[in-house]
């Protein structure tokens, strides 16, 4: 994660390579499981328990960054019960 040392509430992470697994849950078994994501796609996830600060607005809209609610979860178990979800939404 990375932090603002002059706001220490802001916090930003990627995220990629997100998976998931229905079977062989003991994590020290290795990484491996479905992906919920294309290999080029990146979540980076802003989290603030204030307004958002402008530096970092600016830089966002620079770089035509848009926010949208995702949710890593919904999206593993919408894909377990419907596969073909996957293919609609990222066109793979």
């Amino acid at each position: 994660a990375y932090f603002d040392k002059d706001i220490p509430t802001l916090r930003i992470t990627f995220d990629m390579n997100v998976r998931y697994r229905d079977h062989d849950l003991d994590l020290s078994h290795g990484h491996h499981g479905t992906p919920i994501l294309p290999e080029d796609v990146m979540i980076m996830e802003v989290k603030t328990d204030g307004a958002m600060p402008v530096w970092l607005a600016h830089a966002l809209d620079e770089c035509g960054i848009l926010p949208i609610s995702f949710s890593k979860y919904g999206t593993a178990y919408t894909q377990m019960i419907f596969p073909e979800i996957k293919e609609e939404i990222f066109h793979v």
